[in-house]
């Protein structure tokens, strides 16, 4: 194999692959990138493996000789960010890599690598297709930037380090929760329903770490909608430009079955709050500082008052309290809460105001938007006689 290509492509498709190359391999190969290029075509296909997420970008090349390899990604990653921006050849003789690079007459190189062949690299998924759809980009991106935060990441709950989508028609629902906090924001994303006739809606639970990189790969990317498919165990993102398959990444779903998380979400409150969001961002921030490993604050809630009080205690760190500008309906109340919860909650909205919706100290305290996505962010309290 034989290839041509320029630096600045080459370590754009490097970065992107390389997310999915295991940083603890099993198996010397599974340290590698994939390289496939067939005669006809001016590109290469490049994947990443690690045996639960697969990466695959398909970067245009010249073609002098075709072939196919695998190369250790640490290696190859940091000699071509290391180049300057040039014309990089690279050939393979059996197992042996070389690699240069011309800039302005200057040339680079050569660099030897040792490679593997690529008969034992793992073979990439295949997919069943039962599901089909289009995702919108801009939607689809703000459904995953409304829930990322909340999926677990102890891996006790293997379920629960997943992100839970629902589809039903142009409808997702996207749920994260780590047993704590739960994050569900409900948009019209899809453009084309499920093939075949059934009319349920489809759910998967999809590992977070994988949305993350699809989240990456369509911020990388140009293309308007990611097409979406799944069948029973695993599902497959693809993003096109001018109708050729750019980009895929494909992954395994989460077994087990998602907690009934709607049935945790009261439908009806004794409290309500509406205040600006940044600064119930900004002050919990600055209270954060204080409150130690434990991240506790307490709100105080009093109708008669045009704020809420925020205040922590926590011995040698010291105290603090802010009082933020807020409407306040219903029973006076006192609530525990982990700040960055709220913090991460109050990040994930876009809209100038938000909702607090409350029963009692030991209840779930509901965020909402007042204004744009359709999102409920659930935090359970904590007890405030724990930390006063």
């Amino acid at each position: 194999m034989r290839i041509t290509c320029l630096r600045s492509e080459f370590a754009k498709h490097l970065g992107m692959v390389s997310r999915a190359v295991a940083s603890r391999p099993t198996h010397p190969i599974l340290s590698n990138i994939l390289f496939t290029c067939g005669e006809q075509a001016d590109e290469v296909m490049l994947s990443g493996f690690d045996q639960s997420l697969c990466i695959q970008s398909r970067m245009t090349c010249q073609i002098h000789e075709a072939g196919a390899i695998t190369i250790p990604a640490s290696i190859l990653e940091g000699l071509v960010s290391r180049l300057p921006e040039s014309e990089i050849e690279l050939s393979v003789n059996n197992t042996q890599v070389s690699l240069h690079a011309r800039c302005e007459g200057q040339v680079f190189g050569p660099y030897t690598i040792q490679a593997l062949l690529p008969h034992d690299f793992p073979q990439l998924p295949a997919l069943t297709v039962n599901m089909k759809t289009s995702l919108i980009k801009d939607t689809f991106l703000q459904g995953l930037a409304g829930v990322l935060f909340a999926a677990s990441t102890d891996e006790v709950k293997p379920i629960l380090t997943g992100v839970h989508m629902q589809i039903s028609g142009k409808t997702v629902e996207f749920a994260a929760t780590n047993g704590h906090r739960l994050a569900v924001v409900t948009t019209e994303c899809a453009t084309a329903t499920k093939e075949g006739d059934a009319v349920e809606p489809v759910r998967a639970t999809i590992p977070a770490r994988s949305l993350r990189e699809v989240e990456r790969l369509l911020n990388k990317c140009e293309a308007d909608a990611v097409e979406f498919r799944l069948d029973n165990c695993t599902s497959d993102f693809q993003i096109f430009q001018a109708d050729r398959l750019q980009v895929r990444l494909v992954t395994r779903l989460l077994d087990g079955v998602y907690p009934p998380y709607s049935k945790l979400i009261p439908t009806a409150f004794t409290t309500t709050v509406t205040l600006e969001r940044v600064p119930l961002l900004t002050a919990l921030e600055r209270l954060l500082i204080l409150t130690g490993q434990r991240s506790v604050i307490k709100l105080s809630l009093q109708p008669d008052n045009n704020f809420v009080r925020l205040s922590t205690c926590m011995g040698e760190l010291g105290q603090g309290q802010e009082d933020v500008p807020a409407v306040i309906e219903g029973h006076p109340l006192e609530v525990g809460l982990n700040a960055k919860y709220v913090i991460d909650t109050s990040k994930a909205m876009s809209s100038e105001f938000i909702k607090i919706e409350l029963n009692s100290p030991s209840s779930p305290v509901v965020f909402s938007p007042i204004q744009g996505i359709n999102a409920v962010h659930l935090i359970m309290p904590i007890e405030i006689r724990e930390f006063t």
